[in-house]
């Protein structure tokens, strides 16, 4: 027996219409901020992983950053304090919403 066939199509259409006006209804009464909590600490978390690799090995860092990176405007050394500075500092900043 077909199921679909024996519910008119109008009303199942209603029925998913008023479902996801409950689920709208729902998401609207979560604050903002518990929303965004879960994409700011997904980006923090890149720069902390990037932040950790460049410590956890520093001679290549300061490697990279004069081999790779090739910065036309800044020496190398003072360049890679700088950006793991930056990588170290942004994820406590970026998890407040700062």
């Amino acid at each position: 027996m077909n199921v679909s066939r024996s519910i008119p199509r109008d009303s199942r259409i209603s029925a998913a219409s008023a479902i996801v006006d409950q689920v709208y209804h729902w998401l609207d009464r979560v604050p903002y901020w518990l929303l965004a909590l879960p994409l700011r600490v997904a980006v923090a978390w890149v720069f902390w992983s990037s932040a950790m690799t460049h410590l956890a090995n520093w001679e290549a860092t300061l490697d990279l950053f004069e081999t790779e990176y090739q910065l036309p405007f800044l020496a190398s050394g003072p360049a890679a304090y700088m950006a793991v500075s930056i990588e170290v500092t942004t994820p406590s900043f970026s998890s407040w919403g700062c």
